[in-house]
């Protein structure tokens, strides 16, 4: 589980990149849990990878409002690079991916995809 991030903490934009990549291996820790001919079958996220990826949310949000977090964004040619970007993809990801588990409470509303 990774440490939660407070809003406004100060960030340089190297340490937001380190956070962003902690909340990316993470998911990816996750998701290896569910995966392979077992683990495509389960249905139900354990209590620890629901916290796990609750951490992973709560440094995703407050990471996109970091003031360097928002320079890169208005100084980058190419948005897709910056973590602002990357951030908000991988808590889309992460939400979209809890919808697949009967126990987490969360669903895909109908048409809407990412």
């Amino acid at each position: 589980m990774i440490c939660p991030l407070r809003y406004d903490s100060g960030l340089n934009l190297q340490q937001a990149e380190t956070r962003f990549k902690e909340a990316e291996k993470e998911f990816k820790r996750v998701k290896n849990h569910y995966s392979g001919l077992i683990g495509r079958f389960r249905k139900n996220m354990s209590k620890e990878d629901q916290e796990s990826l609750l951490s992973c949310v709560g440094v995703l949000l407050p990471l996109g409002l970091e003031a360097s977090v928002q320079e890169q964004v208005k100084q980058t040619e190419n948005p897709e690079n910056a973590v602002f970007y990357k951030a908000s993809q991988l808590n889309a990801q992460i939400m979209l991916y809890l919808t697949k588990f009967k126990n987490i409470g969360i669903e895909q509303i109908q048409g809407i995809h990412f």
